[in-house]
């Protein structure tokens, strides 16, 4: 697919599950793409590969993984795939009734996980939303999707769930003892990633689902939820440190023992208080890299330059090296460079893959495996429609 026709299909995505563009408008630009958006049901799933169990990004990421899943939906013709931009795809599921879209959602879960289970080196996490009966409710479906999605940042297996299901057994496995050691080495792993690499607008989730792994008892404790409303508060103030951004925003959790119990008397209260300094501390965040633009493409060009060769690199393991969200990245790259990550990273890998042809006697599949492309076939195939001729074609012009 071409590389705008991708970045079409991804603001397709986003208008649709925003309502930001008419109905007609919406199934006039799906026919454009040759995608029939026209169902009676629809949901969606949400679903990021190569997260570490520490948040970091895991060098497994395989893009034939994606066309799988991609000629999955094709084959079955009731599943769209979708890049997202910031962690991962969405799939836009169709069906004909209720019962349908449901057998269809199951589907694709199971065969999702067949296709991700068989490397035990991937991690992976899905969100599921709820089926809507409308094209122009989509948004719902996207929003409970999301709740669930946000789960990634905290859960520690591979799983795709929907929010509304997720079993209380789980909860309660993954739940936290009530140890304040645990609790902090959990903390600092689960948060510091957060703050550096989510979204303004997953805050709310994020926290909600947060303290929902904890645990009733955990929530429920004033001890306890006086222990997390410091923690976050050293947290957040270390993460603007480690920016070298002032922290006077952000607002003392405590300044007298009044205070501290009107702070800590409800669950609902201390939630407040955590998502207020996540969102200033996110906010500062994308302020001072707003501020370095320049200097954050000229590292973010050094650090694609270092591990172009590696297959698995993407779009959000680069922005998480400059300390900027995947969206925001995308966005400034784009204004900055002229072209897409993508781009940019495909003419870095076949300008080394035609140095390597013209100036050493490697094979073509040896190449291809030294400028990222495990995949020999995908490599020739990739090249010829770059460079509009095959491997062999250039090293002997």
């Amino acid at each position: 697919m071409k590389e705008n026709e991708i970045e079409e299909k991804r603001r397709l995505f986003h208008d649709m599950v925003s309502n930001s563009d008419s109905l007609a408008s919406i199934l006039d630009r799906g026919r454009e793409l040759n995608l029939e958006l026209s169902a009676p049901f629809y949901n969606i799933i949400l679903l990021q590969t190569g997260n570490t169990r520490d948040g970091k990004k895991e060098r497994e990421t395989y893009p034939q993984i994606w066309r799988e899943i991609d000629s999955l939906a094709v084959a079955k013709g009731n599943g769209i795939l979708f890049d997202c931009s910031i962690e991962g795809k969405a799939i836009l599921l169709k069906g004909g009734s209720m019962d349908e879209i449901n057998e269809t959602r199951d589907y694709y879960i199971s065969s999702i996980r067949d296709i991700l289970d068989r490397d035990s080196r991937i991690s992976y996490f899905g969100g599921v939303g709820k089926p809507v009966g409308r094209l122009g409710e989509l948004n719902l479906s996207y929003h409970e999707a999301s709740r669930a999605f946000a789960y990634r940042y905290i859960w520690d297996i591979n799983e795709i769930f929907d929010y509304e299901t997720i079993p209380k057994s789980q909860i309660a496995a993954q739940a936290i003892d009530f140890n304040m050691e645990k609790i902090t080495q959990l903390d600092k792993r689960k948060v510091e990633g957060f703050l550096k690499s989510g979204e303004i607008e997953e805050v709310p989730y994020f926290v909600e689902e947060y303290l929902k792994s904890m645990g009733s008892e955990c929530r429920n404790s004033i001890l306890f939820r006086q222990y997390l409303v410091m923690d976050m508060y050293f947290i957040v103030t270390g993460f603007l440190e480690d920016l070298g951004s002032g922290t006077e925003v952000i607002e003392k959790p405590f300044k007298d023992s009044r205070e501290m119990n009107i702070q800590i008397s409800s669950l609902e209260l201390t939630k407040g208080y955590i998502e207020n300094i996540f969102l200033k501390a996110m906010g500062i965040r994308d302020e001072v890299v707003a501020k370095h633009y320049n200097g954050i493409i000229n590292r973010a060009k050094e650090y694609i330059k270092e591990h172009y060769s590696e297959e698995e690199l993407s779009l959000n393991q680069v922005a998480a090296s400059v300390y900027i969200s995947p969206s925001h990245f995308s966005t400034v790259f784009s204004q900055k460079t002229g072209q897409t990550f993508i781009k940019y990273l495909t003419d870095m890998r076949m300008n080394k893959a035609k140095e390597l042809l013209k100036c050493t006697y490697l094979r073509t599949s040896e190449i291809g495996y030294m400028v990222g492309y495990k995949d020999p076939h995908y490599f020739s195939y990739l090249f010829k429609k770059t460079q509009n001729c095959t491997p062999k074609q250039y090293r002997s012009s």
